[in-house]
């Protein structure tokens, strides 16, 4: 009878976040990160080998456990990996570490990879959704998590290309407390402005229109011998 070939699961952009946060609270070795993140071990040992493969996370240290091979213990984000010990604590020479396992990540996390160096800078979410190609509502999903597990934050609130639309949000990779919201601009403010912006127009019209009155020669009246 033929093996059936194992499904893979689909976490989602919001199912990642989570991940990299649990990866970020200290180093996780795959059975730690099996036990924190609630996935099997299988599961464990493909993500962990897909985020280290795209630069993701680290290696922080090692897990040395009596009579069981060493594994690597990983962080979020990157960095310099920690080399593998060469000596147990009870001064036992270790023959091998066990290394990370190479594993081709998914189209999935790759976007969810490209989505974190979008918001290297402040970015939002149509700047998102042009840079990364995703759906209004993948980016949507994906930055409440990254905000709700606070790997994002609001860094600061711009205003919309059209006059009276709420501040729109910019966000960017950290844990600190998001940015406050500004006060919407009421409709009298709103009307305020564009009387001013508009009468401001009209000035500058007239002024111009009068300069150039002044640059126009004028008619010179010959006498008329006739």
């Amino acid at each position: 009878m033929a093996q059936k070939k194992a499904k893979t699961v689909r976490l989602g952009m919001a199912g990642y976040a989570r991940l990299l946060a649990i990866l970020r609270t200290g180093p996780q070795s795959p059975v730690e990160f099996q036990s924190a993140a609630g996935v099997g071990h299988t599961t464990a040992h493909r993500i962990l080998g897909s985020m280290y493969a795209l630069g993701m996370i680290h290696i922080a240290g090692w897990r040395m456990e009596p009579e069981s091979p060493t594994q690597p213990q990983f962080i979020g984000f990157p960095g310099s990996d920690v080399a593998p010990p060469a000596i147990r604590p009870n001064g036992r020479p270790i023959d091998g570490s066990r290394k990370p396992r190479a594993i081709k990540p998914t189209s999935e996390l790759a976007s969810f990879k490209l989505l974190l160096q979008t918001l290297e800078s402040p970015a939002s979410k149509d700047e998102i959704m042009a840079a990364t190609g995703m759906s209004a509502q993948t980016v949507r999903r994906a930055v409440d998590a990254l905000v709700k597990w606070r790997i994002a934050r609001v860094a600061l609130w711009t205003s919309r290309p059209h006059p009276g639309g709420a501040p729109m949000p910019n966000y960017q990779l950290g844990s600190e407390a998001s940015a406050h919201r500004p006060p919407r601009t009421s409709a009298r403010d709103v009307q305020r402005r564009y009387l001013r912006s508009r009468a401001e127009r009209e000035r500058i019209s007239g002024l111009a229109s009068l300069a150039t009155v002044w640059r126009t020669p004028a008619a010179v009246l010959l006498p008329d011998y006739a």
